[in-house]
Order: structure tokens, then sequence, then C-alpha cells
């Protein structure tokens, strides 16, 4: 699709974009239907790509561009000073009939936060001196609404200390931060035990948060130079950043 499309419809799918009127006009894709099918986008390239598909070993397949040598470590502690390796923790993701498109065996990582503080090291930095970026993933909170307190606040999604960070600020507010980019908070109004998809995107004037493929949140500082700092910490998902602890 062309940057100055607004959209293309057929039988089977409608792809919605929004055209950048600033060159050298990149598109922003804000919706694809296809008979509520899951979509592989496969022109995003992402350099960090995780499906959590193992069942044994300590480590996850890194699908993105990165490659092996951005493989995610299953670690276990507060963070990087005080972590160990840790053994594949994986149950059902979001899997057909209701997400179609998902292989019916489909798998995701369990993170039950104080009980055993799970996470996973990416590696890499990928979140430095960034002007711009996106970051998506599936979430499925199991005890944000029935026990509140349990759940707790400053619950970690994925992000690297001090440049980018994500995650629940308290058990109704998805929050992202950035060291140069401001901040964005977001209503969380799903019930427990529900998968949905989040999206972030970062341009370099604003951020914006969708939820199921509906924008739901923008804001963040109107310009800047650099979304994140230069930072030694590895993107982390889960904890392994002094801003959240991971849950599940």
């Amino acid at each position: 699709m062309l940057a100055g499309d607004a959209s293309k419809t057929s039988d089977a799918a409608t792809l919605t974009v929004i055209p950048d009127k600033v060159a050298p006009r990149p598109v922003e894709v804000t919706s694809v239907i296809a008979n509520r099918t899951v979509v592989t986008l496969t022109f995003d390239g992402p350099i960090g790509y995780y499906r959590f598909e193992e069942t044994a070993g300590q480590k996850t397949k890194n699908y993105g561009s990165a490659g092996a040598a951005a493989d995610g470590l299953y670690m276990i502690g507060n963070g990087p000073d005080d972590s160990v390796p840790a053994d594949v923790a994986v149950d059902s993701g979001p899997q057909p009939s209701e997400f179609l498109g998902f292989d019916p065996n489909n798998r995701a990582v369990i993170m039950d936060g104080l009980n055993t503080m799970l996470w996973i090291n990416t590696q890499k930095q990928f979140l430095n001196n960034l002007t711009a970026f996106s970051l998506e993933y599936w979430v499925k909170p199991s005890n944000r609404l029935s026990d509140p307190g349990s759940f707790g606040t400053r619950i970690g999604l994925v992000g690297q200390n001090d440049a980018v960070e994500f995650g629940f600020i308290d058990n109704n507010t998805i929050q992202i931060w950035s060291s140069g980019g401001g901040s964005l908070d977001t209503d969380y109004n799903f019930s427990d035990n529900e998968w949905h998809h989040i999206a972030t995107i970062a341009d370099g004037r604003n951020i914006k948060n969708y939820f199921d493929g509906k924008l739901v949140g923008t804001g963040g500082t109107t310009t800047w130079t650099d979304v994140g700092t230069a930072n030694p910490a590895s993107v982390t998902i889960g904890t392994g950043n002094s801003f959240y602890r991971v849950k599940k």
C-alpha cells in the first residue's frame, strides 16, 4: 500500500492506514480486519519477535532480524544483579476459535509475580537512542480486578531501564514512559483472564496506544531528539529494570 492511500478493501479483509503528511511520509497501520483472523504483517521487519513456543530449556527463540544473538534468556530474581537462569514457563496463549490465525497449540510465557519473579533478558539494548519505535504484545492479567491488592502496582511488561519502560503503573492503568519522549497513561478496562493485544507507536512527535487495534490514547512530548537515552541495560520482558516487577 502506498502512503497516499487511505484504505484498501476486499471481501476478505480491510486494511486502514493513516498517511503521514511529512516527508518521507511513512505509513502508520491502524487496523487490519480479516474475518477475525490474526494477520501477520511481515513487512514490519521487527528486530525482536518472541513466540514462547519452547517447552524445555532456558531460552526462547528470537524470530526477529536481530537473530539468535537476541534470544530471550529465562531468569528468576529481582533484576540483573541478583537473578539466575530459569527453566521455560509456558501455558496456552491466544488460540482458535476465539483468535483465528494462531496455531491451535499456540503458547505464551507465564509470569506469576512474587511467587517466582520470572523475567526474560533479550540480551540487547533495542531501545537506546531512538527517534521512533513500535512495540506490541499480547497480555492476559489474571487477578487485576479480583485481587488488586495482590496484583500490586508498577508491574512490568516490557522495557529497558531508564530508556523506555512499559507496564501497569496501577491495576487500572498501563503506562509507557520514555526518557526523552514523555509518558502516556491509558486506562485498561478489560476483565481478568482475557487476552488483549496492545501496540504502542512513538513517531518522534507523540506516543499512541492501541488496544485490540483501536486507538485509545495519545500523549507524550510533542518533539524530541531521542525517545530513550543510551543505556547498558538490556530490554527485558517482565522485570529486570528498576521500575517494574513482573506479573502474569
